[in-house]
């Protein structure tokens, strides 16, 4: 699936993105936002993110109408993985505050919607070519 980030780690890599990741950033909340407008809404936007695998969850349901290709990878809470092969969260690179972080919810529904939790839980990172 690929690696998980906190929100921590997040920070360090937008901070240090010249050095780090030289030509990519991490998306902002407004640039997730205005991918799942693009995508029809939070309504049905998770679905057409979403890769088709059969190999995951029964209920994953991804169409990849637009070669997004997002996988089931999970997160980690507390120093444990979970539900692997059932949702991904995927950070943002827009503090909610000092120790939470926005991120995308990706479930067995066809939403994808966007919310805040705490930075040191592990999340998902999708990165953008900067333009």
């Amino acid at each position: 699936c690929g690696l998980i980030y906190n929100g921590y780690a997040c920070n360090l890599l937008e901070s240090n993105k010249n050095d780090l990741i030289p030509g990519w950033h991490i998306p902002s909340k407004t640039e997730w936002e205005n991918l799942i407008a693009a995508c029809g809404g939070g309504s049905v936007a998770g679905t057409k993110l979403k890769a088709v695998d059969e190999s995951w969850f029964s209920g994953w349901n991804g169409t990849d109408e637009y070669g997004f290709k997002l996988l089931p990878a999970g997160a980690a809470f507390n120093a444990e993985f979970v539900s692997i092969g059932e949702l991904d969260y995927v950070n943002t690179s827009t503090d909610y505050n000092s120790s939470m972080i926005y991120y995308a919810t990706f479930n067995t529904t066809s939403q994808v919607t966007l919310d805040y939790y705490s930075k040191g839980h592990g999340h998902s990172l999708r990165l953008v070519r900067d333009t």
